[in-house]
């Protein structure tokens, strides 16, 4: 019974077995799927016609004596259902009932239901033995599932490498006209700034939700894929979403920095270590195109600045990345030295350059230097504008300096405190193994999400629950023995600060992490207020997540 090819095969076999070996009237096997009990095989009364089933019974999880043995996880045998107001008649309703669900790794995932015309039909032994038989042919159930959800993924991998590549071949004649359209859209986004920074904002969450499940996919996808073109495809979808990852944050930024909402907090920083891990980070990019990359550090070594690193990295990033897209030969050098009692870190190349009457124009939104250049290089016209708020909100200055066609110089100048001279400690080693079968809650609405962080946190030997909105997870909460909790904010039927407000209200005091498209202060002190004790940001970044469930635990 247990040893068919397929899935079908292995159900209606199962079936048809189980009602001849009991002698059952009827047997019908479910399998449970987001929530849902669906009819995937019957024998008897339940099938008179064969093996097709054209309607097939779908009982909502905790409806009927079968969705309730689903939701609660134990057999029922019932000698007489008309007693039982949980008891869905359909075209064939029966007398006495017997369920029993199918049970893998402690969750149930099906169940098998029996129903006769007779009162007390079934017997204890029949019980025992169809949940003997259902304890049986649950891994080769789930095995089976598995393989035909594989084999549909790669059927739709495969269709989507033929839409691709139909796409591919009339890509330019499509660039050509967003081309088109963009300037347009451009010319409009400029006339209605102050409403297109108000419609970003309201859109935070539902820009980085989809992108958060987009990323985590992909990464997962990346790793476990073995086939070299698969992972070429895969890799290059990485770093689209990536690309939007910066396009999104470029306009999130702009948007706060239009209404004055970006906050400034600085706190010690190597700053030789931090020249060294950007340039570190722009060497492939550099190699790729045969440029020098060069640094240049002319403090001392061993010294601390206060300085905001998240807005430092920012402004680094953006001119560093400029610098290496503009330059074709040559160089870019990256430097940091002291101007009076401020911090000057200059980002120096050797590309195309700036006719001089285009350097005022370098920092307006949505311009670049040369039409061309848009078309040839790519970008939004919004990362110098960004890099120079940013500069003024520090109490700084960005200048500019260039000749066409010989190079061009950018230099940020700062006020910030310096604190030491004296040897720097090495940097703790986050003990990762910490985090091994430590039980985590994730209370996620958005499944391709959920699946996401159980991913995630599977890698780190977690063991992962999950709850769909706030009222689920406060319910899991107060049943479950969690370490921590991972709660998103905006839920349907409860959000995640209500869910954290009432779990502190019960005495509970486990850990709350909130996770979080809107990275404002006000969403931040709110969360506080409801009683979690940190944030993670979405897209989420693996290592980072990881980090802040470390942090929070150990508090």
């Amino acid at each position: 019974m247990l040893q068919q090819e397929s899935l079908e095969d292995l159900l209606w076999s199962m079936a048809t077995r189980i009602g001849q070996l009991l002698e059952f009237d009827d047997c019908v096997i479910y399998l449970l799927e987001n929530e849902t009990l669906t009819q995937v095989a019957a024998y008897g009364l339940k099938n008179p016609v064969g093996r097709e089933i054209f309607e097939p019974i779908c009982i909502p999880l905790g409806q009927g004596i079968t969705g309730r043995v689903a939701k609660t996880g134990r057999s029922e045998m019932v000698d007489d259902v008309r007693g039982d107001s949980h008891y869905i008649n359909d075209q064939f309703p029966g007398v006495s009932e017997l369920t029993v669900p199918i049970f893998f790794e402690g969750r149930v995932i099906g169940v098998i239901d029996s129903e006769s015309d007779r009162v007390g039909a079934y017997t204890k032994s029949d019980m025992e033995t169809l949940e003997w038989l259902a304890a049986a042919a649950a891994p080769r159930i789930r095995h089976a599932r598995e393989e035909k959800a594989r084999r549909a993924a790669q059927s739709e991998l495969a269709e989507a490498n033929k839409k691709l590549k139909s796409f591919s071949q009339t890509l330019n004649a499509q660039v050509q006209e967003r081309t088109r359209e963009l300037q347009v859209a451009k010319n409009k986004a400029v006339d209605a700034l102050a409403v297109k920074s108000q419609f970003v904002a309201q859109m935070n969450h539902e820009l980085r939700t989809p992108l958060n499940g987009l990323l985590g996919l992909v990464n997962s996808a990346i790793e476990v894929s073995s086939e070299e073109s698969v992972l070429s495809l895969l890799v290059k979808a990485k770093e689209s979403g990536l690309l939007l990852t910066d396009l999104i944050n470029s306009v999130l930024d702009f948007s706060k920095l239009e209404a004055g909402q970006m906050q400034i907090n600085k706190t010690p920083t190597d700053i030789t270590d931090f020249i060294q891990n950007t340039a570190r980070h722009f060497e492939h990019s550099a190699e790729a195109k045969g440029i020098d990359l060069i640094v240049d550090i002319d403090v001392d070594s061993r010294s601390t600045f206060m300085v905001d690193r998240n807005r430092l990295t920012q402004v680094v990033t953006n001119l560093v990345g400029n610098a290496i897209k503009f330059t074709d030969s040559g160089h870019v050098k990256i430097g940091v030295t002291r101007e009076n009692e401020s911090l000057l870190l200059y980002v120096e190349d050797s590309g195309i350059g700036i006719a001089q009457e285009n350097l005022a124009l370098v920092f307006e939104p949505f311009t670049q230097t040369e039409e061309v250049t848009t078309g040839f290089y790519g970008g939004t016209g919004l990362g110098l504008t960004i890099c120079k708020q940013i500069a003024d909100l520090l109490g700084g200055q960005l200048r500019v300096e260039s000749r066409q066609n010989e190079g061009t110089t950018f230099s940020f100048v700062f006020p910030s405190v310096q604190l030491t001279s004296e040897s720097k400690p090495e940097k703790p080693q986050i003990n990762y193994t910490a985090l091994r079968e430590k039980k985590i809650l994730v209370v996620e609405d958005n499944p391709i999400n959920l699946q996401v962080a159980e991913l995630f946190l599977q890698r780190a030997n977690m063991q992962v629950a999950s709850a769909s909105n706030g009222r689920q997870g406060l319910q899991a909460a107060e049943s479950g023995d969690f370490d921590v909790i991972l709660m998103d904010l905006q839920m349907p039927v409860m959000d995640g600060e209500e869910a954290a407000r009432l779990i502190r209200l019960s005495g509970n005091e486990v850990p709350i992490l909130a996770c979080t498209a809107n990275t404002d202060e006000r969403t931040k002190e709110s969360c506080l207020a409801a009683g979690m004790n940190g944030f993670v940001t979405k897209p989420v970044n693996f290592e980072s997540l990881l980090q802040a469930i470390l942090a929070v635990i150990a508090e």
